[in-house]
């Protein structure tokens, strides 16, 4: 089973992946949309299961207010659950000194996931999450190990 479903996200992306048994999904979050998608990325992570939570990897592709403004409401309400096993985003820390992140809320968004130990960019040794161009594409499997809880 693949299942691809682009959230209403207004003028942003809010992509929910899940694939693997229909009996017990693995699931994907690509971005967060604007700050309106908030409250329905919100219902649909509340309308699962506590248990079924999780979500094998997030990505915030970069720190746009329609990328960002749905996912930082989720890790500031410590009310709503989510297992992560990777959450993969370039924040600060993972940037040239010389190169500005230009997005308060990504930096918001990078003490959340630092205070709250989540796993963040496991896949690539906790660096940035880039490939140069002499680098072929990498090929990352998520494994199924037990999630990090929120």
């Amino acid at each position: 089973m693949l299942s691809v479903e682009m959230l209403p996200a207004g003028n942003g992306d809010c992509l929910w992946i899940e694939y693997g048994p229909a009996s017990k999904p693995k699931r994907i979050l690509i971005d967060g949309g604007t700050s309106a998608t908030k409250s329905i990325l919100t219902d649909r992570i509340n309308s699962l299961h506590l248990h079924d939570r999780r979500f094998e990897l997030i990505v915030l592709t970069h720190v746009d207010m329609d990328h960002i403004g749905g996912l930082l409401p989720i890790w500031q309400r410590q009310e709503i659950i989510i297992d992560v096993s990777d959450f993969w985003m370039n924040g600060r820390n993972h940037l040239d000194p010389s190169d500005a992140l230009g997005a308060y809320e990504g930096e918001k968004l990078s003490r959340l996931l630092a205070s709250r130990s989540v796993p963040w960019n496991k896949a690539f040794a906790k660096a940035a999450v880039v490939v140069s161009n002499s680098e072929l594409l990498p090929s990352i499997k998520l494994n199924s190990s037990p999630p990090h809880r929120k």
